[in-house]
């Protein structure tokens, strides 16, 4: 499991015994394929890390009476999902599903807050590694929005 933490971005620069920490709080669970893990807007209370499978991202658009889940990102071993559980307001902003039969660590917000109260520089190492993480979020949607412009300006042209 603390292999598995380190490869993760969120804690890819904890030492060992920082990881050895986080392991002990980790609960391993497993959805199948088509389960959603949360719902966008749901209270935020988890991060995940992909163990295994593979995990969607999506946002439900709704035009007029139609609705339907785009996904906005898709996460695989290694990966850290649900970093909205420990920015405020504390939110999920995207809803989570599991593509195929997968298995994540899931570890309590409450839990790493407290590491980080106990640990400052874990805590400084924590906040950059979420600033670079939402910032990558922000650029990938600063291309999807991108695009979708530019189609309805060709559309337009036409």
């Amino acid at each position: 499991m603390v292999d598995l933490l380190q490869q993760t971005r969120l804690f890819r620069e904890c030492t060992r015994h920082e990881l050895e920490d986080i392991a002990r709080y980790c609960q391993e669970v497993r959805y199948r394929e088509g389960q959603r893990i949360f719902e966008a807007e749901q209270p935020a209370e988890n991060i995940f890390i992909v163990k295994s499978g593979i995990i969607d991202l999506t946002m439900k658009v709704v035009h007029y009476t139609v609705s339907q889940d785009f996904t906005i990102d898709r996460k695989s071993p290694g990966d850290m999902f649900g970093w909205s559980a420990l920015t405020e307001p504390y939110h999920y902003t995207l809803s989570a599903v599991s593509m195929i039969d997968s298995e994540v660590l899931k570890i309590n917000r409450i839990i790493i807050k407290r590491l980080c109260e106990q640990n400052i520089f874990f805590g400084y190492m924590l906040m950059k590694n979420i600033a670079t993480i939402i910032g990558e979020r922000f650029a990938l949607a600063r291309r999807m929005l991108t695009e979708i412009i530019q189609q309805d300006l060709s559309e337009k042209e036409l």
